[in-house]
Formats: C-alpha cells, structure tokens, sequence
C-alpha cells in the first residue's frame, strides 16, 4: 500500500480536539494526537487519504522512526509507511527483522511508476511485501514467478503451493486469477 505522502496545503480550520502540528525529528511536519498515541502525516481535517479503510493506528513501544506511520483496519495486522522512501511494509521497523539485509538474492527497487518494490532476478518475482517479512502474504500464499512479458506497474503474482496463479493488483488493492497481460 503506498501513498502520496506530503501534507497537502493547510486546509482552513482549527485542528480537530487533541491533534496539533508538530516537527519531526527530520524536520517534516505532522500530526499528533498524544490522547490517541498517534503520529500521521496527513492533515486530520482532510479525509483519509488511505485506501481500503485503513487509519493512523497507535503502536506500543518506542516512537517509530522519523517519518513513519503505522496504519491498520480495526482487528487487522498493522501497516508501516515509510515517508522517506514512499513504500510499506507489515515489518515493525524498530524489529531486528526490519534491519537486516535482505535475502540472497533480491534487491529493493523502485518501479516504473516511482514506487519501491522488491525483485529477485533469478526467480523472476517483483513483490511490494517486503521478503524479510514471513507473514508477508496470508493464508498460505507465496511470491510467485511469471514467464513471457513482465508484468504490468503495480501488479504481482502468488499462488499457494500446487495452485493457480493469482494476481495481485496493488493499484485498486484487488486480485484475480485473470491474467493482466492477456
């Protein structure tokens, strides 16, 4: 899930009970609401900018590092954006997981449309979950590979073992078994 992550113009209007601007440690600004325990870096007047119903959700622990965010859907795994590199990933980055190098074999890109993504050359997989991650993908799915014509921006394949291909298309957060090349 990426987004747009400069704060638009100050929209007109005092900020909402409990939030108020501030500068982060990188010098960028954001929101904090300390009775929530929330850190966002859209403007808590706009609507929410994140798809899918996911909301600024407060995280237990240190501060997360400067420009990150945690976002979540109530009962649902949490999300870090990483503001600095406009990606995200389901990896805590204050976890020993989140600092380590990456597997053999992939390297951190950045896609056609300016996105960061993952890719292993040899297997022939471009992911936007971060491989560290071993819950990166649910309910048994795995990164898969795909022959002939890459795939379009933004799409992915995984499959469960032994199953049908499936497509990941992280422009409108849905998936299919259709493939997007044909």
């Amino acid at each position: 899930m990426e987004t747009e992550t400069t704060p638009r113009p100050n929209p007109s209007g005092p900020l909402p009970q409990g939030w108020e601007r501030i500068t982060d440690d990188s010098g960028s600004q954001c929101f904090r609401n300390n009775e929530l325990n929330l850190r966002t870096y859209y403007d808590p007047r706009e609507p929410n900018p994140h798809p899918d119903g996911f909301v600024p959700t407060p995280v237990n622990g240190p501060p997360l590092p400067s420009r990150w965010e945690a976002v979540g859907k109530p009962g649902g795994q949490l999300v870090f954006l990483d503001h600095n590199t406009h990606s995200s990933t389901t990896l805590d980055p204050r976890s020993p997981h989140a600092r380590s190098p990456l597997p053999q074999g992939w390297e951190n890109i950045v896609d056609e449309d300016g996105g960061r993504c993952y890719r292993n050359e040899e297997l022939n997989i471009r992911t936007y979950y971060d491989p560290r991650d071993p819950t990166r993908h649910r309910d048994g799915f795995e990164s898969a590979s795909v022959d002939g014509q890459p795939l379009p921006s933004r799409w992915e394949a995984v499959r469960k073992p032994g199953g049908p291909l499936v497509f990941l298309d992280h422009n409108s957060h849905s998936s299919t078994t259709d493939d997007p090349r044909v």
